[in-house]
């Protein structure tokens, strides 16, 4: 059994913080994914993934609660070329490259507005009483954090398998990244969290 010491509880409540807290949360997702494959002679293949994310995160608008991502990507062996088996160096052969739109929730989790209880800081015990501060201020702006992606790559081997070298470039462009931002303090927030 856990000793508690009654002063811990004094020593909150003379600061006006609650020595207990509840935080109820209920966060909801709902994916729908569908992806597709083509081959040509074994030697072209193309793909394809399409998703639609929803979740209550972001809040009510429909334009930050809904996101479609996808991403297609495309390979071609060269080495099922017929005069591909004239040469000797390369055993085998292959150029690659994908693209697609991904993202993520990030950090923010005000969506709607973010309330939190506390006690009134009172020189007395018995005079405090509850109060609720507002910890952050609702963004009904808010929407996923995107990346486009691309890659270019090939694999290759030699000398029969023996040595073999994989290159790969690759870009990545960010864009409505979630952090903190100093606003004009109109709203009553000088700090506030948004894309």
């Amino acid at each position: 059994m856990p000793n508690i010491d009654p002063n811990i509880f004094l020593y909150y409540a003379m600061r006006g913080e609650a020595y207990y807290d509840v935080q109820p949360t209920r966060e909801r997702y709902l994916a729908f994914a569908g992806t597709g494959t083509y081959s040509f002679r074994d030697k072209i293949n193309i793909g394809g993934t399409i998703r639609y994310d929803g979740t209550n995160a972001m809040g009510k608008s429909k334009i930050g609660r809904w996101l479609p991502t996808w991403n297609f990507s495309a390979s071609w062996n060269v080495d099922g070329e017929p005069w591909f088996d004239n040469q000797e160096v390369l055993s085998s052969m292959k150029l690659r490259s994908s693209y697609g739109l991904v993202a993520s929730i990030g950090i923010a989790k005000n969506s709607g507005l973010v309330l939190r209880n506390s006690l009134s800081p009172r020189p007395d015990i018995v005079e405090n009483e509850p109060i609720m501060n507002i910890e952050r201020l609702a963004n009904t702006e808010l929407t996923w954090e995107k990346m486009y992606k691309w890659n270019l790559g090939t694999d290759m081997a030699f000398l029969n398998g023996r040595y073999t070298l994989t290159v790969d470039y690759y870009d990545h462009k960010s864009f409505d990244l979630i952090g903190d931002l100093r606003t004009s303090s109109i709203g009553g927030e000088t700090i506030k969290t948004a894309n």
